[in-house]
């Protein structure tokens, strides 16, 4: 970013509220990481893309942790409803793999 000595800590408080909303948006409509950091340095005109791809990188990799959890339990619960693992890997986004290592991961689902 510019140099902002002047600029009040609101302002790039709401800037920061506005760029972290575009990122969320962005992650919603499964934009990839790499063209949403160009999206978010044209947007923003940031002098310092360094800065930015270690947000863009921290809110992806944290999001896609966060969905993880969310996965396994789901690919559990469709295995529970009876569905295969083949129909579990596409209703998810997952590869058939991926979708067997989740459902090895031992849960505790109370009824």
């Amino acid at each position: 970013m510019t140099k902002k000595k002047n600029i009040p800590p609101t302002f790039l408080r709401a800037e920061h509220q506005q760029m972290m909303c575009r990122l969320y948006t962005y992650i919603v409509n499964k934009i990839p990481r790499d063209i949403a950091l160009k999206m978010i340095l044209n947007e923003f005109h940031c002098q310092q893309p360094v800065v930015l791809s270690r947000i863009v990188d921290d809110v992806y990799i944290t999001q896609n942790r966060k969905m993880r959890a969310s996965k396994i339990y789901a690919a559990h619960m469709l295995k529970k409803a009876g569905v295969t693992n083949k129909k579990i890997a596409a209703v998810l986004n997952l590869t058939s793999t991926t979708t067997s290592q989740y459902l090895k991961i031992k849960l505790e689902i109370n009824d």
